[in-house]
C-alpha cells in the first residue's frame, strides 16, 4: 500500500497568499490546476480525496505534490513544448510555391495548368520533398496567398511618352487646378438587345434563369458618358449610332453645364473620332484642354472603374427589350448613384459602435 503524500514546507502566510493568487488570477489552466492540487494537499486531504475532486488521476497528483516539494512554486508554471517537429522546412514550402508558378509545359507535360496532385508529384520527382499529399500542398499554396485565378487581359503602352502623360493625368486627378474641372469621357458597347448572365442571391439549386434563344434584331447601342473626377459625379446619353457628330454633340453639352469663365479637362483615349479637326478647333476656342491617355493605355482614364460598376449592376443579369428600356434603366442608375456619391452621412451611434 501507497504511503500518504502531502507538501511540506509551504506553512507561512506569505507562500498561501501567493498560492491562492495563483489560482484567483493565472490565465494558464494547467498552473491553476496545479496550485488546486497543492492548496488541497496543504490543507490535509489525502492524494485519492485530491484525484476526485480535481479528475487527476492518484500518480499525476503524487507527481505535482512531490515535485512541489523539491521545485517549490517554480514546479506550477506550465512550459508548453514545442509539438510534433515540423513536416516541411520553410526552404521545401518556398520551392513548392516557385514550382506553382512555374507552367508545367516547361516541364514536358501536355497541360496549360497545375493541379494539385500534379504538382504534389512533381515537387516528389525533383527531389523537394519525400513524399507530400494534394492537401498538404492546397495548405502551403494557400499559406502564401496562392489559389487558382483567372486570367485577365492587359495591353502594354507601346507610346514612348506614356509615363510623361500618366504623371500628368495623375496630376490632375491629385488636385484640381484652379476654376477648372477635371472630366474623363469615354464611350461604353456596343449593346445589343440579348440576355446577359450575371450574379443574384438565389436558393440553392434554382438560379435565376435567362431564355436562352433570343433575336438580334434591334441593333446597337453606345454610351457616351463623362465622369467629373473631384465631384465625383457621372452622366451620359444613349446613341444608336458612335458617330464624330454624336461625340461632338456630347462634348458641346458638357462644356455648357460649367461656367464659361471655367477651363475643362477632358481626359479621353486616342481613338480617332476623339482627334477630329472640328473638335480640336472647338477646344481652342471654348477652354477645354483635351488630355489625351497613352496608346493601348485605357487604366489611365477613371471612366473605366465606372464602366464596371455600370456592367455589374445595370447589364449583368438582365434582358431588357428595346434600347429605350436599356437607357431608362442605365438613367435610373445614374440618378441614383450620382445621389448616394453626394450624400454626406453624419456618423451616428449605430456607426460609430
Amino acid at each position: 500500500m501507497k504511503t500518504t503524500v502531502f507538501v511540506i514546507g509551504c506553512r507561512r502566510k506569505k507562500d498561501k497568499a501567493r498560492l491562492e493568487k495563483i489560482i484567483r488570477c493565472h490565465k494558464d489552466p494547467v498552473t491553476v490546476r496545479r496550485a488546486l492540487v497543492v492548496r488541497s494537499s496543504i490543507e490535509g486531504l489525502s492524494v485519492p480525496q485530491i484525484s476526485r475532486n480535481t479528475g487527476l488521476s492518484h500518480k499525476t497528483v503524487r507527481g505535482i505534490i512531490h515535485q512541489f516539494n523539491r521545485e517549490g512554486f517554480a514546479s506550477l508554471w506550465h512550459y508548453k513544448g514545442g509539438g510534433r517537429p515540423r513536416r516541411f522546412t520553410e526552404a521545401q514550402k518556398e520551392e513548392i510555391v516557385e514550382l506553382s508558378q512555374l507552367k508545367p509545359r516547361d516541364f514536358g507535360l501536355p497541360v496549360n495548368r497545375w493541379t494539385l496532385s500534379l504538382l504534389a508529384e512533381k515537387a516528389q520527382r525533383l527531389g523537394i520533398v519525400e513524399t507530400i499529399s494534394h492537401e498538404w500542398v492546397r495548405q502551403i499554396l494557400r499559406r502564401n496567398g496562392i489559389s487558382i485565378k483567372r486570367t485577365k487581359t492587359w495591353k502594354e503602352p507601346k507610346d514612348p511618352q506614356c509615363w510623361k502623360k500618366w504623371k500628368r493625368i495623375k496630376r490632375l486627378y491629385r488636385r484640381c487646378p484652379k476654376n477648372a474641372a477635371v472630366i474623363c469621357f469615354d464611350e461604353m458597347g456596343p449593346f445589343s438587345i440579348r440576355p446577359v448572365h450575371g450574379r443574384s442571391y438565389a436558393p440553392t439549386g434554382k438560379p435565376d434563369r435567362l431564355p436562352a434563344d433570343y433575336h438580334r434584331d434591334k441593333g446597337i447601342s453606345y454610351l457616351l458618358a463623362c465622369y467629373d473626377v473631384h465631384r465625383n459625379w457621372l452622366s451620359g446619353i444613349l446613341v444608336r449610332r458612335r458617330t464624330k457628330h454624336a461625340i461632338f454633340s456630347f462634348l458641346k453639352s458638357i462644356r455648357s453645364w460649367y461656367p464659361a469663365h471655367m477651363t475643362l479637362y477632358i481626359v479621353l483615349d486616342n481613338l480617332n473620332l476623339h482627334k477630329a479637326k472640328e473638335i480640336a478647333q472647338w477646344a481652342r476656342r471654348s477652354k477645354v484642354v483635351l488630355v489625351y491617355t497613352a496608346v493601348n493605355a485605357s487604366w489611365m482614364n477613371r471612366i473605366e472603374s465606372q464602366f464596371a460598376a455600370i456592367k455589374e449592376n445595370v447589364i449583368a443579369n438582365s434582358y431588357y427589350e428595346s434600347h429605350k428600356e436599356l437607357w431608362r434603366a442605365i438613367r435610373k442608375y445614374l440618378t441614383w448613384r450620382n445621389r448616394r456619391a453626394s450624400r454626406k452621412e453624419k456618423p451616428n451611434r449605430k456607426m460609430v459602435a
